[in-house]
């Protein structure tokens, strides 16, 4: 017990040198020679930031206020899009993430009407089209335009066709919403390679499935500050997706490849990556009945590992490189720690959890200010919230509530104050009134009840291992 608990002091020491690396300083004399100081070109690099929203369930037709466990109206909406302003204009995000999850629950005759609103209310919100704030979205599951969980792309188009000004990133639009399709001529500002000419060859592959199949890589500060945003289609691979058997194979397989030469070519150019995605890896917290795992484990990939098992050891592969997974889709403010092992000696990647604007799952709606330093680590999360029938809007920290030690990462903070006392939180008797995880799980909701998933449930999904 001792030589372990050593381990793990080592362990978070080692975690915390890593985390806390300082920042590069090169001078370049030319654009081609290598990458801007981002901390030179920001001034305010250690208090950068970009917003991450997910899941608003838009019901465009419901004009009377919502509560727990309804979709989003037009007037939780309203709401939400005045909040984005304020924060925007507060804040001064670099770019906003866009998870996923557009059109309220089960309704296909209204599906189109519904993704529309959502999407022209963002594209059209002054507060992002005068201010020109990127916004990089990942497909989620209700955005198929024929089913739940269904293809990208459906009868020849894909959601963006309901935004008409904006519907190509060629010319600014989504899924690469104000990104320059040049980056060429965007060093410092929002970019893809979509139009770029001549392409590079190491950069031909990054929207070459964005319209057909949903993912695509960007540069969300510009072509010479080392940072890739990949946005993954997570949407393919669920269990439930309704693309199955080799199809669902093929289509998994060659994200996985396009996946694995991204993050190879983010190593070998000395990039650091956000993945952003809609459906987390791991077991459903909230739908538990059957204990089940949200991506479709069963696959197996061409190195001979299940789907989970290939991903997570990706993951460790490349977590140098990577400084966070943000996913949505669970509605609730999770945290999952990606390990590559059953020992659980050595976190990979953190997923962090964006909680959702829909009150669908008895939670608080909500949306989420990230903090990044001049190495893109992430080192605070606020959270701001509102009821379903929207008052006055609150916000928490991530790190006032877990008590992190001072200018710590959220990587080391969970190391440090989370992961250890999971074992402790499992013994104790459910709800745990004064867990920060359990208070905000729901976002503050008051009286919420896991059901039909249990506490434990809960705990037990922070940690994804391996299926073998």
């Amino acid at each position: 017990m001792y030589k372990e608990r050593i381990g793990q002091i080592v362990f978070i020491i080692i975690v915390y040198l890593f985390s806390s690396a300082t920042a590069f300083s090169l001078t370049i004399n030319s654009q081609n020679d290598a990458y801007y100081d981002y901390a030179q070109l920001n001034k305010s690099a250690n208090e950068s930031t970009f917003l991450a929203i997910t899941d608003i369930h838009l019901n465009n037709a419901n004009t009377s206020p919502v509560t727990y466990g309804q979709d989003s109206g037009i007037e939780l909406w309203n709401n939400v899009k005045n909040k984005m302003a304020d924060i925007i204009n507060e804040r001064d995000p670099k770019f906003v993430v866009l998870l996923g999850d557009l059109p309220n629950h089960n309704d296909l005759f209204n599906l189109q009407t519904n993704i529309a609103a959502v999407l022209t209310g963002i594209s059209g919100l002054n507060a992002i089209s005068k201010k020109n704030i990127p916004v990089f979205y990942a497909f989620g599951n209700n955005d198929s335009l024929e089913n739940n969980y269904g293809p990208y792309v459906f009868e020849g188009q894909n959601l963006f066709a309901l935004d008409a000004e904006h519907s190509s990133p060629a010319t600014k639009g989504w899924p690469t919403l104000n990104a320059n399709p040049d980056c060429s001529v965007s060093p410092t500002f929002a970019c893809t390679y979509t139009i770029t000419s001549p392409m590079p060859a190491t950069h031909i592959a990054d929207m070459a499935h964005v319209m057909s199949d949903g993912y695509y890589s960007a540069y969300p500060l510009g072509s010479k500050i080392p940072l890739r945003l990949i946005s993954l289609n997570t949407v393919i691979f669920s269990r439930n997706s309704l693309i199955t058997g080799s199809a669902q194979l093929d289509a998994v397989q060659t994200e996985m490849d396009w996946l694995e030469n991204q993050l190879a070519s983010a190593k070998a150019n000395n990039e650091f990556v956000y993945i952003i995605m809609h459906i987390p890896v791991g077991m459903d917290a909230f739908y538990n009945l059957d204990d089940h795992d949200m991506w479709n484990s069963t696959l197996i990939l061409n190195n001979g590992l299940r789907f989970r098992d290939a991903f997570l050891a990706t993951m460790e592969k490349y977590k140098t490189n990577i400084r966070a997974v943000l996913s949505g889709h669970t509605h609730e403010n999770e945290l999952r720690a990606l390990y590559s092992s059953k020992t659980l000696k050595e976190i990979s990647v953190l997923d962090l959890g964006v909680p959702g604007v829909t009150p669908s799952h008895f939670n608080n709606p909500a949306m989420q200010v990230y903090l990044f330093d001049n190495t893109f680590q992430l080192n605070e999360i606020k959270t701001y919230y509102t009821t379903p029938t929207p008052t006055n809007w609150k916000i928490y920290s991530f790190l006032n509530d877990y008590n992190c030690p001072k200018n710590s990462t959220i990587f080391f903070c969970v190391s440090l104050k989370i992961l250890p006392q999971l074992p402790i939180w499992k013994l104790k008797p459910q709800p745990l009134i004064d867990n920060p995880y359990e208070l905000n799980y729901p976002v503050r909701a008051p009286d919420y009840n896991p059901s039909p998933s249990n506490w434990l449930a809960i705990l037990d999904a922070i940690q994804v291992i391996p299926v073998e």
